[in-house]
């Protein structure tokens, strides 16, 4: 699933990236959809790997995403799936609410395959000025 969206998102994690470098004192950036850990997940993870985030720090992050959707919303998504007469099986439960280290992990990795992150975003327009803007913004430079 990820490997798909990081096949096709290059161009809209690029707009993203733009949007939150041009931001000169952001108070924060919401970028979000149905889980938030799926497309929100991967666009923030790039984001930061490409400015130089330790790994560790982004996986524990995105691991934490899966404690936050257990309860009502996950509930409310497993009754979704059962009125469409699909079984909630343990496979489809953790796609839909899991967020486990192997994910982000093999994520990563496809991009450090493919040039790494800062290329990446580089590939869906994102000029080295825009990056260089966007790391200034999101790493401390102590």
């Amino acid at each position: 699933l990820y490997r798909g969206i990081l096949t096709t998102g290059s161009a809209s994690f690029a707009e993203v990236a733009r949007l939150l470098g041009s931001l000169s004192q952001p108070d924060g950036l919401l970028i979000h959809c149905t889980a938030g850990k799926d497309r929100t997940g991967v666009c923030a993870a790039v984001i930061l790997d490409s400015v130089g985030v330790e790994r560790a720090a982004i996986i524990e992050d995105y691991t934490r995403t899966e404690g936050n959707l257990a309860g009502p919303w996950l509930d409310g998504m497993a009754d979704m799936v059962a009125s469409l007469g699909i079984p909630m099986t343990p496979d489809l439960h953790e796609l839909i609410g899991g967020s486990p280290a192997s994910v982000m992990e093999a994520s990563l990795t496809w991009l450090d395959e493919q040039g790494g992150s800062a290329a990446y975003l580089a590939s869906g327009g994102l000029t080295k000025a825009e990056q260089a803007g966007l790391c200034e913004l999101l790493t401390d430079p102590r």
